[in-house]
């Protein structure tokens, strides 16, 4: 039920396909690059294990965000 009404917004929109998973993940990606912290994200979504919420983190996929790049050596 809850995947036809997403799907059938999704057509309205004509943003493509969209199910109930992608905007789990958008949600959760969203929160955590809003500066929520793991914890509450996780409260939020109801994940029980922390290993199970950062795989519908795609931000972390971002090279950009990667921390890393924010190294500074200075001689």
């Amino acid at each position: 039920m809850i995947r036809r009404l997403v799907g059938r917004y999704a057509d309205f929109a004509q943003i493509g396909h969209v199910s109930p998973h992608d905007l789990r993940r958008t949600a959760i990606t969203r929160a955590l690059d809003l500066g929520y912290s793991i914890r509450e994200v996780q409260m939020m979504s109801g994940h029980k294990d922390i290993r199970s919420l950062m795989k519908y983190d795609r931000g972390r996929e971002n090279l950009e965000k990667n921390p890393v790049n924010k190294l500074h050596y200075d001689d």
